[in-house]
């Protein structure tokens, strides 16, 4: 096919344009479309260019099926806590911090003074003031208040989370991956052995080889069992970003107990993990 080139300065002159070329059958070819104008304006110049056709827009959220999906909004993980927890306590914390609890709190004396408290806020003024339980039944009562009390409390300065590594890693957790402080503590030099493989990082597993899971007589709880005849009871309280880092953190009742006797501990602890692996990190009591 021959080149094409106009006899004339001025081409675009209307759409029909005479061509000096002979033997050229389409001499008066009128032109159908603007991009064939320009490609017989490109011939009249005598040079070659590229010919840049435009392309589509980007599609958007309006565009159709087709359209490219909006940029996601960044995952928040609202704090929570177990269902043994009421959901009136859940919606205002404050409230049932100082909500009235006849059932909740038992006897607490120092020295010659003894006092059973009504509320939250009056139950951790007095245990702060050296107040404590008297006997082991009060100290059983005085547990479900410390659990009660200490789940709303962390509710109420938890945050919104932006990751969580906590899900399932205590109820899915074997000795090795739980952290030494959870350990029975019976005698001084039980506590001694825990305080050092605390402060040396060390897992449960590493303090107690022989620590092993075991049947739990209650519902969402782990239990191991240690070859002393103790055990170690763990409950998921609640959860949240108590730490201000973004991270998930969790809150957990440890129970330590005996299989034949009256001795028992409870404490609850801050627990964290900021990677998928590895194990738990006790960042407060």
């Amino acid at each position: 096919m021959g080149s094409e080139r106009c006899s004339g300065g001025h081409w675009m002159k209307g759409f029909e344009r005479n061509c000096s070329q002979a033997g050229d059958r389409h001499r008066n070819m009128r032109v159908k479309t603007v991009l064939g104008i320009g490609l017989i304006a490109l011939g009249c110049s005598g040079g070659q260019q590229d010919v840049k056709v435009p392309e589509a827009p980007f599609a958007t959220a309006s565009s159709g099926s087709d359209a490219a999906p909006a940029t996601a909004a960044p995952t928040v993980l609202p704090p929570g806590a177990s269902p043994e927890l009421d959901p009136g306590a859940l919606r205002d914390v404050e409230a049932a911090l100082t909500a009235v609890g006849d059932t909740d709190f038992g006897l607490l004396e120092r020295g010659d003074r003894e006092i059973t408290p009504k509320t939250c806020r009056e139950w951790r003024g007095l245990r702060e003031a050296g107040f404590y339980p008297p006997n082991t039944y009060e100290m059983h009562v005085d547990a479900r208040a410390q659990v009660r009390c200490g789940t709303l409390e962390f509710l109420g300065r938890a945050s919104p989370s932006r990751s969580s590594y906590v899900k399932g890693a205590i109820e899915n957790a074997q000795p090795g991956a739980l952290p030494a402080i959870l350990a029975t503590a019976l005698s001084g030099e039980d506590e001694s052995a825990r305080h050092a493989a605390v402060e040396n990082g060390k897992s449960l597993e590493d303090l107690i080889p022989d620590a092993r899971l075991a049947p739990s007589a209650r519902p969402r709880r782990i239990t191991i069992a240690e070859p002393s005849g103790s055990r170690v009871t763990l409950h998921v309280e609640a959860w949240g970003d108590i730490s201000g880092d973004g991270f998930e953190d969790l809150l957990v009742s440890v129970l330590n107990s005996v299989d034949q006797g009256t001795y028992f501990e409870m404490r609850l602890l801050r627990m964290t993990r900021v990677a998928p692996e590895g194990a738990l990190l006790v960042i407060g009591e």
